[in-house]
């Protein structure tokens, strides 16, 4: 995989691995990376109210992928149908799809989707996509009914269709680095074979299987006639109900897509629309699920064995909400956010090669609302499930009002980190090893088609691997088969360090996951699923080391996957030498920049203060700034009620920050500095950031002189 400009890559410090005084072979190869943005997508379609932040209003599909590009998502979900209208209302009246799209291509050629294909900040798109058909009677297009089975005509429109869009895909998005899949939606609820007889049933799925591999022999056809690189175009098939969870459904397992579709195509990917982890206490449906999938599908060209995703998960805020709040409360929207962040966690601590959230906004509808996207009508935040990242408004008077879920900046600050991956398929990725260890070529029925796995050479001896990044590591997995043992305790133990060469005692990792894969074929066989010590990660932890030790055989301790993540926050520091760094439109008018340096202001020649008595405030516009501090000078021991700090989304409606100061330091002639700071983490979804100056008596009393805060890439 390449590994995107910007991520870190894997240190290589041979000096100091070399000073641990045991034999070290050191690596110089890069660890893949990838940004964990490229990981968690996010899904747009269907929702039932809109935000008002375009100019001129309108286009309701890139006002989606605007609040999803916000959080750092660069994976987006989207649905192609013949009706775009119902995916995407025209809620200001200024949207106008076209009425007739006759092909997938058409639609994608529309100015909205070209706007959408267009954006930098996205690298993958997921399209619920059919093909279009005209109508038996009357004007407009349809999709194929291939739940009566597929002709030998319908299965050749189909390829037909798919084929055309997808060289299309691939000629025009060449060298972009994009990658295009296409996907049905939720297999098992289009299928409904709990409303058909028997016989109706098996034409069902035999018309299912043979639209699906339709589709996937056109974007197979497409890609073998194209020499374009630097872009990717898949398909993929996606099932809802997933026996591996131990769910109840209204079919037999035997009738599951999974079992019954599943087994015969010939698809690329394969994907898990996930609702079997929605309460608390269910998350770990994400891993049985996932790998109940990946047993069935067969292995692609493309990917190998390593072919699933979650193609959508999620949660009801409403099932957390507390009696005393009717829409939503701080209790439910902790709970919402702790559960999706556990999906999610399962997600990537597995492998899934994508896992994609329902949704930025709600489109579930509370029993007796309903909506007709048509003649779409504003609905406010009582009117809906809570399937959200953003709420709709809570009054329909309030333009303003809606507020952001706490699980959209947890996802904003997962989305700015970056995801590191070994298969262990050599030892080269580590940054050091240890001797005396192997690597197994071959399967076994306990390791899930993981081929590459390292183990020792000897029985009861000790070795190691050891990684190091550039930036702080937050989190890792390590995925583990154990033979006769049930736990990892006295086999695996970790080290970790912040420079490679004073290292923490050992701990024992947490068993974030203890599974019998097949308790019929190798019932002393475990895959664990290993993270950091219950402690958490030190700050500052840069390197990771791994050791195999006890007395158990050499193959009996076998690691098959490591996945580091680190951070990649940055800090704005604006010297305020000019305001070249603000946001000129919001500024206020009354600013003055000095460039001549000053005793009181410590030689610092670049500050910001008013040339009159009205308040004066300039902006910064940025992605999820948290940890704001600012440097003022002032004339006077006393600062409170003299500056200000305000935080926003759409640089129209501004919160308080709260505030605290440092000790003031005195400098000269009766003037100090002093660091102001956000004493409570600015709100969820800020997009600007405010600092205001406010004293009515003297204009240039208080001057600022740098800026900091956090913010994520």
């Amino acid at each position: 995989m390449k590994t995107p400009a910007g991520l870190p890559r894997v240190r290589r410090l041979a000096f100091a691995l070399a000073l641990l005084g045991a034999p070290f072979c050191i690596s110089e190869a890069a660890l893949p990376a990838r940004s964990f943005g490229d990981f968690v997508g996010e899904i747009h379609s269907g929702g039932k109210y809109t935000l008002p932040t375009r100019t001129p209003a309108g286009d309701y599909l890139n006002e989606g992928a605007d609040r999803i590009a916000d959080l750092g998502s660069r994976a987006i979900k989207v649905w192609l149908t013949p009706s775009p209208t119902s995916a995407y209302p025209n809620f200001s009246g200024n949207h106008p799809w076209p009425t007739t799209p006759s092909t997938l291509k058409e639609l994608l050629q529309t100015a909205y989707f070209q706007e959408l294909l267009g954006r930098e900040e996205f690298t993958t798109y997921f399209f619920v996509a059919s093909e279009f058909v005209p109508k038996q009677s009357g004007s407009g297009y349809t999709t194929t009914n291939w739940k009566d089975g597929l002709s030998t005509a319908e299965q050749a429109a189909v390829t037909a269709q798919f084929q055309d869009v997808a060289a299309w895909l691939l000629a025009t998005y060449a060298g972009t680095g994009k990658t295009f899949i296409f996907q049905n939606w939720e297999g098992d609820n289009s299928l409904n074979l709990e409303l058909l007889d028997s016989t109706a049933q098996q034409t069902a799925l035999a018309g299912m299987t043979a639209w699906l591999n339709a589709r996937q022999s056109g974007v197979t056809a497409a890609r073998n006639a194209s020499s374009a690189t630097g872009v990717a175009v898949y398909n993929a098939a996606e099932i809802n109900y997933n026996p591996g969870t131990n769910s109840t459904f209204p079919v037999a397992d035997a009738l599951c897509m999974v079992n019954a579709v599943v087994p015969s195509l010939t698809c690329d990917l394969y994907s898990w629309s996930n609702w079997s982890s929605k309460t608390p206490g269910n998350e770990i449906n994400v891993i049985r699920g996932l790998d109940y999938l990946k047993k069935k599908a067969p292995a692609s060209a493309a990917f190998g064995h390593d072919n699933v995703y979650m193609g959508e998960f999620g949660a009801y805020e409403s099932s957390y909400m507390g009696d005393s709040a009717p829409w939503h409360s701080a209790a439910s929207d902790t709970a919402y956010r702790a559960l999706i962040d556990l999906q999610l966690d399962y997600a990537w601590r597995w492998g899934a090669h994508y896992a994609v959230q329902w949704a930025c906004y709600d489109n579930g509808l509370r029993t007796g609302v309903s909506f007709d996207p048509a003649n779409p009508t504003l609905l406010t935040e009582d009117k809906f499930v809570g399937t959200w990242l953003i709420r709709a408004r809570a009054s329909a008077g309030d333009p303003l009002s809606y507020t952001f879920t706490s699980a959209y900046g947890r996802l904003a600050r997962l989305a700015g980190r970056v995801l590191h991956d070994d298969p262990l398929a050599s030892l080269t990725l580590a940054t050091a090893t240890s001797g005396g260890l192997s690597l197994a070529t071959s399967n076994q029925v306990w390791d899930e088609d993981d081929l590459h796995r390292v183990y020792r050479t000897t029985t009861g001896s000790t070795a190691s691997l050891t990684y190091g990044t550039d930036a702080p590591i937050v989190d890792w997995n390590i995925c583990a088969f154990l033979i006769d043992a049930t736990t990892a305790s006295g086999r695996i133990r970790g080290y970790t360090s912040a420079d490679g060469i004073t290292w923490s005692s050992a701990f024992e990792f947490t068993e974030v996951d203890n599974f019998v894969p097949d308790a019929t074929n190798a019932p002393t066989a475990r895959r664990l699923h290993l993270g950091p010590p219950a402690t958490g990660v030190p700050t500052g932890t840069r390197f990771l080391k791994i050791e195999l030790h006890g007395a158990s055989a050499a193959t009996a301790t076998q690691l098959g996957h490591v996945r580091l993540v680190t951070e990649a926050v940055s800090t704005l520091d604006d010297a305020l030498n000019s305001l070249a760094l603000t946001t000129p439109a919001l500024n206020s008018a009354n600013l003055t920049v000095s460039t001549t340096a000053a005793a009181y202001s410590e030689g610092d020649a670049g500050r910001v203060y008013r040339n009159s008595t009205a308040p004066g405030w300039f902006v910064y516009e940025t992605r999820h700034a948290q940890d704001l501090r600012f440097k003022v000078y002032h004339y006077g021991a006393t600062l409170t009620g003299k500056v200000a700090a305000r935080a926003s989304f759409d640089g129209q409606v501004w919160t308080p920050i709260e505030l605290s100061f440092d000790p003031s330091v005195a400098t000269a002639s009766g003037w100090y500095r002093t660091w102001v700071r956000s004493s409570a983490p600015l709100p969820e979804g800020t997009r600007h950031v405010m600092i205001e100056l406010t004293d009515p008596a003297n204009s240039w009393a208080q001057q600022v002189g740098q800026v900091k805060f956090e913010r994520i890439d």
